[in-house]
């Protein structure tokens, strides 16, 4: 694994693609921090952090979310490692609810079911990534 994304970016390019008021919204501000490797597969990593142990659900924000299903047709999958260590790809992302932000300029998360992510071999061995890759 390698660091990827805009972590590698000078502040003052950081600070313009985060821009909240911009139109259009620069989707590579969500672009994922991390590149994997493994044999010929390559993979996006976004890695999730959750506060809250003691819910059923992580939350992923809205904005982001969106944009990743954006990139998709770039040709490489996207993969969520929550701080569980368990995975999904973003496309298999299903949202139960939408925590939307109260304030203006607040980000509106989706709630996404712990019991509904996957084991992390499964996303960096298996046949399913592989594919969703192509296409």
């Amino acid at each position: 694994m390698q660091d990827w994304g805009q972590g590698l970016l000078d502040d003052e390019i950081r600070v313009a693609i985060r821009h909240g008021k911009r139109e259009p919204i620069v989707l590579w501000r969500w672009i994922p921090d991390l590149v994997a490797v493994k044999g010929q597969r390559i993979v996006l990593v976004d890695p999730k952090t959750d506060l809250r142990g003691d819910t059923a659900n992580f939350s992923i924000e809205v904005s982001a979310w969106q944009a990743h299903l954006t990139m998709l047709p770039l040709g490489l999958p996207i993969v969520y490692v929550w701080s569980d260590f368990s995975c999904n790809l973003a496309h298999m992302i299903k949202p139960v609810r939408l925590l939307p932000g109260v304030a203006e300029g607040r980000t509106s998360f989706y709630l996404v079911r712990k019991a509904d992510q996957q084991h992390w071999e499964w996303a960096f061995g298996s046949r399913q990534l592989e594919s969703a890759g192509n296409g």
